[in-house]
């Protein structure tokens, strides 16, 4: 089981195809995912907030959303921050949360 299984992640991401491999990524890992995406196509079967990443009401409200559906949110984490490759985004955000 990986040491991410249960907790719950606010991703900001501006709709690019990184933030769609890492939410993916990330639910794999057993990671509940809320998804704040500023454009493009957010990912599909995430729970999802359309909202500009930029804006603290927009990642304020997705914060509630990911609370009302998974508990208490672990994370806030932008999709520009991490690393390209997948799995090294997954090694860095189970870093942070550990």
């Amino acid at each position: 089981m990986s040491s991410l299984s249960g907790k719950v992640v606010v991703l900001l991401d501006n709709g690019s195809a990184h933030g769609v491999d890492v939410a993916r990524a990330l639910a794999e890992a057993g990671v509940s995912v809320v998804t704040v995406h500023g454009q493009g196509r957010p990912p599909e079967g995430r729970a999802v907030f359309a909202g500009d990443p930029s804006d603290p009401v927009d990642v304020q409200s997705a914060q509630t959303m990911a609370t009302e559906l998974f508990g208490r949110v672990d994370a806030v984490i932008d999709v520009a921050d991490l690393p390209a490759d997948p799995q090294r985004a997954i090694d860095t955000v189970a870093t942070r949360l550990a």
